[in-house]
């Protein structure tokens, strides 16, 4: 699991649209206090389901759909949505 943040989301999203899904991704990017103390720049997916973003975010396998646990969701930054990764 070696890469960067924001390959691992450009990954999950590039899956998404190559496989057709009928989902709206989005990249998602803000400073987050991690559970190991880190404290950083982060990039996560939004799906769009149901009428409401959901996260997703690959770093990590305690994470699931919706379920963010390797990082506080309460305070982290938010740095804006993009459609594409404007770096």
């Amino acid at each position: 699991r070696r890469s960067s943040r924001s390959a691992w989301a450009a990954a999950l999203i590039s899956l998404c649209r190559i496989c057709s899904a009928p989902l709206t991704a989005r990249f998602a990017t803000g400073y987050c206090s991690f559970t190991s103390g880190l404290n950083v720049g982060h990039v996560w997916v939004q799906f769009y389901i149901d009428g409401k973003w959901v996260v997703a975010d690959p770093t990590s396998t305690r994470n699931s759909l919706g379920v963010i646990k390797n990082w506080n969701t309460n305070s982290y930054t938010d740095r804006g949505t993009y459609d594409v990764l404007p770096y």
